[in-house]
C-alpha cells in the first residue's frame, strides 16, 4: 500500500511544483519571456515532442505578444479571428504588418456548410458531379436538391478572386471504376465561368489570378 501511495504522490507532487511556477506568471508576460518555460513545461508533463509542437505553432507570432493575446489567438475558431487578433497586437506594438501577411499562407479544406460566413481569395470546388451533388439521397426530393444548390452558391460566392470548379468522368468507388456525370448545376453557373475539358488552367490564366490576388492583398 505504501508503494502505491508513493507512486501516486510522485506525479501529484510534480504537478504541484509546476503549478507553483505558473502561478508566478502574469497575463502581461510576453512570449519571448515565457516561451521557453512553456516548452519545458509541456515536455515535462506530456513527454518529448510536445514542446517542439508548441514552438512550431507559435513560431510565426511576434515575440512581444502577451500570454493573454497568445491564449486568445490559440482559442480563436477561425483564421479571420486569428488575423484580427494579430493585427491588434502589431498595432499595439506600433510595428508594421509582415509583408507576407500576419498568417502563413495555407490551404483550408472545409465542408460547404463550414464555408458559411467565411471568404477566401481563391476557392476550389472539386467533385461537382451528379453522383456527389446533389447525390442520390437528395435527388428524389426537390427541396433537398434546391438546398444543395444553395450550398453550392455559398461556396462559389466565398471567392474574392477566382473560383475553380472541377468534376471527374469516373472514380474508383469500393475498388471499382464507376462512370460519373457532371452535376446538373454546371448548366446554370453562368457568369464568367468557363466550361472546358482540358488538363487545367493555362499559364496566362494562372498569371492573371496571381496578379489579381496580389492586388487584393
Amino acid at each position: 500500500m505504501a508503494c502505491l501511495v508513493d507512486e501516486l504522490c510522485l506525479p501529484s507532487n510534480r504537478a504541484a511544483a509546476e503549478i507553483a511556477k505558473v502561478r508566478e506568471w502574469q497575463s502581461s508576460d510576453t512570449l519571448m519571456l515565457r516561451g521557453g518555460d512553456i516548452e519545458n513545461l509541456l515536455d515535462g508533463m506530456l513527454g518529448s515532442g510536445a514542446g517542439q509542437e508548441w514552438v512550431n505553432n507559435t513560431s510565426n507570432l511576434p515575440p512581444e505578444i502577451t500570454l493573454r493575446e497568445t491564449r486568445d489567438f490559440l482559442w480563436a475558431d477561425t483564421d479571420e479571428q486569428k488575423e484580427a487578433i494579430l493585427k491588434e497586437v502589431y498595432e499595439r506594438l506600433g510595428q508594421p504588418l509582415p509583408s507576407g501577411g500576419v498568417l502563413p499562407p495555407k490551404v483550408r479544406m472545409m465542408t460547404m456548410h463550414g464555408a458559411k460566413g467565411l471568404d477566401a481569395a481563391i476557392v476550389f470546388v472539386p467533385g461537382l458531379e451528379e453522383e456527389i451533388l446533389p447525390g442520390p439521397k437528395r435527388q428524389p426530393y426537390p427541396g433537398l436538391v434546391l438546398e444543395a444548390a444553395r450550398l453550392l452558391y455559398v461556396s462559389i460566392s466565398r471567392a474574392r478572386v477566382a473560383c475553380i470548379i472541377s468534376c471527374a468522368r469516373n472514380r474508383v468507388v469500393y475498388g471499382k471504376f464507376v462512370d460519373h456525370t457532371r452535376s446538373r448545376y454546371t448548366d446554370h453557373l453562368g457568369g464568367r465561368f468557363i466550361s472546358r475539358q482540358s488538363d487545367g488552367l493555362s499559364p496566362q490564366e494562372i498569371a492573371s489570378i496571381v496578379h489579381e490576388y496580389r492586388l487584393l492583398r
